[in-house]
Formats: structure tokens, C-alpha cells, sequence
């Protein structure tokens, strides 16, 4: 979720291996809430993890808006296949941008399960035809959010996010 503070604009950026700006920055709120739950996770290509992207390409987007101070907040397991992320959070520091991230799963893990119509109730595999596990890795997620000055909230903790985060 994208926001620029000053003219509380918002976006929505989608990512797994690549990250895609799924709603432009917009004053309108109400089509931001739309995109969000029209949401379709089967539109990403599967194919791990990378967090840099997300930063990488809100920044742009924040440059391209012309606005003085962003934050972005990225909800991840915080799996950093491509180990870009903590050096784009420094890029992104010098941009204004405030990084949030809220780290969604386990610390034990999880099986992840596939929802593909084909194959429901089985699992997603790698290459190797092996189930993918997920499991939360804060240690990134905290790493990009102090870069930037932001905040780390772990999404199992939810009365943590209920005393910092109003909706």
C-alpha cells in the first residue's frame, strides 16, 4: 500500500518475484478499498520473493507524484530470495520514503496451499516438485523498516496492531 502524506494519496502495489502498481496513487479511497478486494493473487506469477522490487518501484511511482514525504507499507513473510531489500530501503531512506512493513505468517511455518482451480486442496511446489513452505523471517522485515525509520508490526500480534494501527 502505497501513501504520499501531504495530499494523502494512495496506491497499491502487488509483488511476489516482480512487483506491479495494481492501483495508481489516488485521492480516491473508496477505488483504492475496490482494488483491494478485487484482488486476484492468482494475476502475480509465482516465483518466490522479492522485496527490493516493491520499494524499488514505489519510489518511482512517489517521484513520478512529485510529493515531499511517502511511507509504504508492505505486508510480507519477509522471504528474501533476492537479498536486495535492506540496500534499496537505504535508496528509498534517501527518497523520504517511510517504510511500514507487517510480517503476515509463522515463525514455524506453514504449507503453502494451492488454490489453482485444478489443483485445490494440494499444496504449491517447487521445481523439485517438493511442497513450498513459508515461514515468517522478521529479521529482514525489521531491517527494512529501521532503514527507513519506519515501524515493524508482525500481523500475529495483533493486539500489537490494534494499540498502533487505526483503521
Amino acid at each position: 500500500v502505497l501513501a504520499s502524506t501531504s495530499v494523502c494519496l494512495s496506491g497499491l502495489i502487488a509483488f511476489a518475484g516482480r512487483a506491479f502498481l495494481q492501483a495508481p496513487l489516488t485521492t480516491d479511497h473508496e477505488a483504492l478499498l475496490e482494488s483491494l478486494n478485487q484482488f486476484d493473487t492468482e494475476l502475480i506469477p509465482r516465483g518466490g520473493t522479492n522485496l527490493a522490487e516493491p520499494i524499488q518501484l514505489a519510489a518511482e511511482v512517489f517521484d513520478k507524484a512529485g510529493t515531499a514525504s511517502h511511507a509504504l507499507i508492505m505486508f510480507s513473510d519477509g522471504d528474501e530470495l533476492e537479498g536486495q531489500a535492506v540496500a534499496m530501503a537505504r535508496k528509498a531512506r534517501e527518497k523520504n520514503i517511510m517504510v511500514v512493513t507487517v510480517g503476515v505468517g509463522t515463525r514455524e511455518g506453514a504449507l503453502l496451499p494451492d488454490e489453482s482451480p485444478r489443483r485445490r486442496g494440494g499444496y504449491q511446489r517447487d521445481v523439485t516438485g517438493r511442497p513450498v513452505r513459508t515461514k515468517l523471517e522478521d529479521s529482514v522485515l525489521e531491517a527494512i523498516a529501521r532503514e527507513t525509520g519506519g515501524l515493524y508490526l508482525n500481523l500475529s500480534g495483533s493486539s500489537v496492531l490494534k494499540e498502533r494501527v487505526q483503521v
